[in-house]
């Protein structure tokens, strides 16, 4: 079934990613497959500071390294200002080891960077409907193949 037709609701969503190209990828592949409207994509937390839409959001993406800023400071100070905020982690794999960081700072998810198209989609509607995507099989997969590869 595709997930576009469940919700007749529309998610908003903001983006803060210091790379252009995956923030254009991830507003097409969100506009297509649900009923994203994107309010915004940032390289960092400056001027959204500025807009003030972080409170606007219904689900966050948030990439964890960027110039100037960590996401995980930024998700940090966003949440003690918005406990209710649903941030999810953007990130390359070697970054499982902070998946109980993200959780107990408040983080909703994590997503890696070089399997996002197939799991952004499920993570958006997860935390979106108050779950949480932490996919524990797909760092178990990446771990077993860096050991015995």
């Amino acid at each position: 079934m595709n997930s576009k037709f469940i919700y007749s609701k529309t998610i908003n969503v903001l983006i803060v990613d210091d790379n252009l190209l995956f923030r254009k990828i991830i507003t097409d592949v969100l506009s297509k497959e649900l009923r994203c409207n994107i309010i915004g994509d940032f390289s960092n937390d400056e001027t959204i500071k500025q807009k003030m839409l972080f409170p606007q959001a219904d689900v966050i993406l948030m990439d964890l390294q960027m110039p100037k800023m960590t996401g995980i400071h930024t998700a940090s100070a966003w949440l003690e200002e918005c406990p209710k905020a649903k941030i999810i982690a953007l990130t390359i794999p070697t970054y499982y080891l902070y998946n109980r960081l993200l959780q107990e700072i408040g983080f909703k998810g994590c997503v890696y960077k070089n399997n996002f198209l197939d799991e952004i989609v499920m993570a958006v509607e997860n935390v979106h409907n108050g779950g949480v995507y932490f996919n524990e099989i797909l760092h178990a997969n990446y771990i077993s193949k860096l050991y015995y590869n």
